[in-house]
């Protein structure tokens, strides 16, 4: 019923997405900006299956929702992330949409700033509710932990989402 195949507009600047309430037009932004971001928390919350943004270029990101039974009899949800190439070829990317090539001492010098959350490899974890949170995201609640992060790596870490330019939203 929620299947959307949106095509951008080529022939002008603005695309209009019109439906009646209810129907996953805010959901659907909301998507693109968190894949923009490298956030995860969205994917975590809208129930879906497959989310795939093709660009101009003919290649693709692709988020798979996958819903397992945890040892506590809660769900456990389990994010894929891959890359199409214009050919048609699917690779993963990495388990998380969090950009795994941080250096591990900007990490440590960033979750020196992060209070509550417990830093597990790439990503924080909330000890109280088992959500995990990616660098984008943790920065976007601690402006501060930022300061960690030396000026010259800002824009290679977090300037990914200035460079999407997609066509079609499926």
């Amino acid at each position: 019923m929620f299947d959307h195949e949106i095509p951008l507009s080529k022939a002008g600047p603005v695309t209009i997405i019109h439906g009646p309430n209810g129907f996953g037009k805010t959901v659907i932004l909301r998507m693109i900006a968190a894949l923009a971001e490298g956030t995860t928390s969205t994917f975590e919350h809208v129930p879906f299956k497959e989310f795939c943004l093709t660009l101009d270029d003919g290649t693709a990101r692709i988020i798979r929702r996958h819903t397992d039974e945890s040892d506590s009899g809660k769900p456990r949800i389990r994010l894929e992330s891959l890359s199409r190439d214009s050919e048609g070829n699917i690779v993963i990317v990495s388990p998380s949409l969090e950009h795994p090539e941080v250096p591990r001492n900007i990490l440590t010098q960033v979750d020196r700033h992060v209070p509550r959350l417990q830093l597990e490899g790439n990503v924080w974890r909330d000890p109280q509710t088992g959500r995990r949170y990616t660098l984008t995201e943790v920065l976007a609640r601690y402006p501060k932990a930022g300061s960690a992060i030396p000026s010259r790596l800002v824009k290679k870490l977090l300037g990914r989402a200035c460079c999407l330019s997609p066509t079609t939203l499926s």
